[in-house]
């Protein structure tokens, strides 16, 4: 058995010097026996001791054909265990000699090959050692060793002969055999040596390249080893070119980082070279070293085309969708175009969609599509665009997602609604009358206290509303009204009832037809106005509070309806003021849809406009100004364009802080909330 040890760096206090390999082995015996002068033809190979005195020698040897040729030997020791020792106080002194001639375990005797020193073993021991009491004995064989490896000598290993003893004539020593019993007891040859690494890691053959995108590709290979193609390599050295590699321009070719550590010969090897240019031919090349470091030839050397810059930002979602003009067929949607890259270029397409329910992500695409949308304007821009054959008295609910030339659709934008104006209101009483010359209507109801009243009329041959003459208009403190108004021509007329809170904040457009062609006085009775609704921050984090407020009658029910569930009922005060507050701790990440109604006197109000809320994970949601859930340069360059408008609608969407001013506070708000 043969147990290998190899030392890297020091060994045993020898440094060898680069380029040089320090090896120590320990070779347990190849034969071994002990020959009898008295029984000259005796064989003992089988003895688990080599049993020697003055007429018994012992015989021992090792196979170290494993020790390269040429190498260097700095030291070998043979050691045997002395298991029984005679006349234990007496000192024998017993010698190594080389054997000199061929010989065999199992045919070795005293006459075979024979005892003649000079002729069968040298005359002079390699080295004396006394032995006096059982235990391990060791001989420096060092210049027996140079001599087996540099061809000098041939290996027969080594004859154990008794010199003398200092005092006592008992001359028996008994030497563990190889077939002792007990391990440790058995011969055993430590052999340290030197050698010379000079041989280079085999060049790479299978160096390939694949999977390439617009800056990136695998580049894969077969470890090829140290000493040409075995064991294992220390370093390799990856590089690349947009030109042909040669042997001669390797080392100005770019090198690659952060290669793999080599494996053992023969397994396979790949890394992804990443930080490439789009649309470009590339070639690579490697070198293996070992630790000397001995370099191999250079590889093969693929090349690969990375690929062309694929599409695939989608443009912004449009997050400023309005609604304006109802009419009860019609209204106006508008928007500001977000680009095609983000919020950059020009997009493709509109695709603008509408529904009497809340539109999501998840039912865009159920929603009834609009025809004639605009073609994009560049990133910026105002569009805008009129959608007909709606029903009257209806509420409706608008998206829109922005398309390139590529397909990359945004995300969906807010979704705002508003209502059409109604042919009838179920809570406005006309009663039936006759004549020829109508000449006033009187309109009267609940409203909220401090409200302003404004009647709009139109024909229907009229193409805008007009407002009507006031004759009398009374607001009472508690919110009731009345309102009268003259000099109307005989006939048929739709009317739209806009009542705006003390704050100046309306409840949208109630309506009603009036038939003044077949009478002389039109009164409107008993209408009950939607409550108003503010939504004092429209876009929240998630985990704040949305607060809702607004006015209606006094001491009112007021019906606060999320996402077409009713959640709460609260009451108004005696000014009519209202409010409420909406938890957001279990909310989804995305737009929501609040409007309120209010119960007064057994009456049940329309409900408000509706108003989208959006619950975001942002600190500061108002610096998201494209919508896309994070806070960029895209918005940046969004707010400083918004900064320096002149249009004052736009410059007020810079309001980040909320306090209703745009300054310097918000743009340090802004610049806290950008991620770089």
């Amino acid at each position: 058995m043969v147990f290998f040890v190899l030392l890297v760096g020091v060994l045993l206090f020898f440094t060898p010097p680069l380029g040089v390999l320090a090896d120590t082995q320990s070779f347990d015996s190849l034969a071994d026996s002990y020959l009898q002068s008295g029984s000259a033809n005796v064989n003992n190979g089988s003895e688990t001791v080599i049993d020697v005195t003055n007429t018994r020698d012992g015989v021992v040897r090792f196979d170290i054909s494993v020790i390269p040729s040429g190498s260097t030997i700095t030291s070998a020791t043979l050691t045997l265990v002395a298991t029984a020792v005679g006349s234990a106080t007496a000192v024998k002194n017993y010698g190594v000699h080389r054997i000199l001639l061929d010989w065999a375990e199992s045919t070795v005797t005293w006459n075979t090959p024979g005892s003649t020193a000079g002729t069968h073993f040298a005359s002079s021991p390699t080295e004396t050692v006394a032995v006096s009491t059982t235990g391990s004995y060791s001989w420096n064989v060092t210049n027996d060793m140079t001599s087996f490896v540099n061809g000098s000598a041939t290996n027969y290993g080594w004859r154990i002969i008794w010199s003398s003893n200092t005092s006592g004539t008992n001359k028996q020593v008994d030497f563990g055999a190889k077939e002792n019993t007990t391990s440790g007891n058995r011969p055993v040859l430590s052999v340290t040596y030197t050698m010379s690494d000079t041989t280079a890691p085999a060049a790479i053959s299978d160096l390939a390249l694949s999977s390439p995108s617009n800056s990136a590709m695998t580049v894969s290979w077969t470890a090829s080893g140290d000493d040409n193609s075995t064991d294992t390599a220390t370093t390799y050295d990856l590089r690349y070119s947009t030109s042909a590699i040669t042997a001669d321009n390797f080392s100005s070719a770019t090198a690659v980082t952060g290669e793999p550590t080599p494996s053992i010969a023969g397994s396979a090897e790949s890394m992804t070279i990443s930080g490439l240019s789009p649309s470009t031919t590339y070639y690579f090349a490697l070198k293996t070293s070992d630790e000397v470091p001995n370099t191999s030839a250079i590889s093969n050397v693929p090349s690969l085309a990375t690929t062309a810059i694929a599409d695939t930002t989608a443009p912004a979602a449009v997050s400023d969708l309005a609604l304006s003009s109802p009419s009860n067929s019609t209204m106006t949607v508008s928007w500001t175009a977000s680009g095609d890259d983000n919020s950059t270029g020009t997009a493709t397409t509109y695709d603008l969609r509408y529904s009497t329910s809340p539109i999501t992500a998840g039912n865009f695409s159920s929603a009834t599509a609009v025809s004639g949308e605009p073609n994009p304007s560049i990133a910026g821009s105002s569009e805008s665009m009129t959608v007909s054959g709606l029903s009257a008295g209806t509420t409706y609910y608008f998206a829109i997602e922005t398309s390139d030339e590529a397909a990359n659709t945004s995300a969906i934008s807010n979704v705002p609604s508003a209502s059409t104006a109604a042919s009838e209101t179920s809570n406005i009483t006309i009663p039936a009358g006759g004549g020829s010359a109508p000449r006033s209507i009187s309109i009267s109801g609940q409203a909220y206290p401090g409200s302003t009243i404004q009647v709009l009329r139109k024909s229907v041959t009229d193409t805008v509303y007009t407002q009507l003459p006031i004759k009398n208009s009374i607001v009472n403190p508690d919110g009731s009204f009345s309102y009268q108004s003259v000099g109307l021509l005989g006939d048929d007329y739709l009317f739209l009832l806009i009542v705006k809170d003390k704050s100046g904040i309306d409840s949208g457009a109630l309506s009603f037809v009036g038939q003044l062609s077949s009478k002389d006085t039109l009164v409107a009775s008993g209408i009950l106005v939607q409550p108003t609704l503010v939504v004092k921050n429209s876009t929240v984090t998630k985990g704040k509070s949305i607060d809702l407020y607004g006015y209606g009658a006094p001491a009112s029910s007021v019906s606060v309806e999320f996402d077409s569930k009713n959640i709460a009922t609260t009451t108004s005060l005696a000014d009519g003021s209202w409010k409420f507050s909406i938890t957001t701790g279990a909310l989804t990440i995305a737009n929501h849809f609040v409007r309120v109604r209010q119960i007064f006197d057994d009456q049940v109000s329309n409900y408000s406009l509706t108003k989208t809320v959006k619950v975001s994970l942002l600190t500061n949601p108002r610096a998201d100004m494209n919508g896309d859930n994070t806070v960029n340069v895209q918005d940046w360059s969004i707010f400083l364009s918004r900064w320096g408008s002149s249009n004052a609608a736009e410059r007020k969407k810079n309001d980040i802080d909320g306090n209703g001013v745009v300054d310097i506070s918000d743009f340090s708000t802004f610049l806290r909330a950008i991620q770089l």
